[in-house]
């Protein structure tokens, strides 16, 4: 497997379905396809932004993005992406979901870069967590001491946080949006540094 921080531009509309299409309750998703190549697209040319892509033969099998200045990103994401046409467009639908999830967030602050999705095609088992040791050993090289993510926490299963503890993420905070609950977790780096595996 070969990992990527700068996508090849050929690969922005792939990585916007899969992102879509395997995330589909992300707020980037619920804006569209389209509305996730323009944030990839984005985020591919910024300083403070990260995409990362896995790649199989040459086949893209995960990708990730990453805001190292998450105090920022949504007004980032207002000011640089069409962001209020798509908001538009969902609600003409009536997706009025989408407007309530940015009326939640988390109280937890922390000046860690946040991992703002990752996915991986199901058919290349292991590739989002190969994708994400590989984004947190990138950060902890550049001297980064934590990364932050959240997720959807599902009441059933609590699966993806149950997932990211399994890999040494602590649930900091949890909060509502749009109805949905959420966990804001964190990871320490410092111990995150070794060579890179390539099986």
């Amino acid at each position: 497997m070969q990992f990527s921080e700068t996508p090849n531009p050929d690969n922005l509309r792939e990585l916007a379905w899969m992102q879509a299409t395997l995330l589909p309750t992300s707020l980037i998703s619920a804006l569209g396809a389209d509305y996730c190549e323009s944030v990839f697209a984005y985020a591919a040319g910024e300083n403070s932004e990260r995409v990362y892509t896995a790649t199989d033969d040459g086949r893209l099998v995960a990708g990730a993005l990453v805001t190292l200045q998450p105090a920022d990103f949504a007004r980032r994401l207002f000011s640089r992406t069409p962001v209020i046409s798509s908001l538009a467009r969902q609600t003409l639908r009536g997706n009025f979901q989408v407007l309530r999830k940015f009326l939640g967030r988390s109280e937890y602050v922390s000046p860690a870069p946040e991992l703002i999705s990752l996915f991986a095609n199901s058919r290349s088992k292991g590739s989002g967590t190969a994708l994400l040791k590989h984004v947190e050993q990138s950060l902890a090289r550049e001297g980064w001491p934590a990364i932050r993510t959240r997720t959807e926490v599902h009441e059933s299963d609590g699966s993806m946080v149950t997932y990211y503890e399994r890999y040494g993420y602590v649930v900091r905070d949890q909060f509502h949006a749009g109805g949905r609950a959420y966990a804001a977790l964190e990871k320490i780096l410092t111990s995150t540094i070794v060579t890179e595996d390539h099986e």
